[in-house]
């Protein structure tokens, strides 16, 4: 019976588990500005091939959260401007 509510489900392992020490590393000291850049230093630093989806599951779970691009506040339109616009629709 307790052979019955044992659940051994057999779960494929990542071929970069092997090498996370590694990149983890690596990416601690130089962190990808994009998941396309990790996703080529993986492929040079292993010879392994993942995805963007794949790359960036990987990189989740050793912590690493993808980096946000800085903004850039927007232009300031003065009022004068704004009814000129407005009003000299039809001007040549």
């Amino acid at each position: 019976m307790e052979r019955l509510k044992e659940l051994n489900f057999h779960r494929q392992e990542s071929e970069l588990v092997g090498h996370k020490r590694r990149l983890e590393a690596y990416f601690r000291e130089h962190p990808p500005a994009s998941v396309a850049e990790a996703l080529a230093k993986i492929e040079e630093m292993t010879g392994i091939k993942r995805g963007p989806t794949q790359t960036r599951k990987f990189l989740k779970a050793m912590g690493m959260e993808p980096r946000k691009g800085g903004r850039f506040p927007r232009k300031r339109v003065c009022k004068s401007k704004k009814r000129s616009k407005k009003g000299n629709s039809n001007r040549v």
